[in-house]
């Protein structure tokens, strides 16, 4: 059985977030959950902060292989849920969740390159409160097409976003 305590926020602030979601569900009020955009250039290390934020592999780790494409990974808080476990896409083990999306980022760089289509990851778990986390595809500062760069950043930059940028250690900070 899982601890009921959260690998994405601290105790205290967990043990509010379930004692509120218990009053939203009994009084059957719909809260959009909070949506943590990881946007950086290319190859800064914002899929493995996803991966350590949901604190399993879950992002593929391929020399050669970026993020082709959104990764909407859409946290969803059961109480009742006796393990993690993956919702969408349907038949796919927590174990295989890596190896899955490193398949679909290859299909998608030898058919398109690239694509502005999010591909959703449903997770349900105790441990976790209702969140979307969103690891975009890098920013390559100065280079290859600038609609890609300017839809990455739209998609990105939004008022309803907590946004989480990424550089890289050999950049200077000025």
């Amino acid at each position: 059985m899982e601890d009921t305590s959260s690998m994405v926020m601290d105790k205290t602030a967990f043990a509010a977030y379930r004692a509120l979601r218990q009053v939203a569900d009994e009084y059957k009020i719909n809260v959009d959950p909070p949506r943590i955009v990881f946007v950086g250039e290319t190859s800064t290390g914002k899929s493995m902060l996803v991966q350590n934020f949901l604190g399993f592999p879950c992002t593929f780790t391929n020399a050669g292989v970026a993020t082709r494409c959104p990764v909407a990974y859409q946290l969803r808080y059961n109480p009742n849920a006796k393990v993690r476990h993956v919702i969408k896409p349907e038949g796919i083990e927590i174990e295989e969740l890596a190896k899955h999306i490193g398949l679909h980022m290859k299909r998608i760089e030898k058919e398109s390159q690239f694509s502005l289509e999010p591909y959703y990851v449903e997770i349900e778990s105790n441990s976790y409160p209702d969140l979307e986390i969103l690891d975009v595809p890098g920013l390559v500062a100065g280079k290859g097409d600038a609609n890609v760069r300017d839809a990455v950043e739209r998609m990105s930059f939004s008022p309803l976003n907590i946004g989480i940028y990424t550089r890289s250690s050999y950049e200077r900070w000025t």
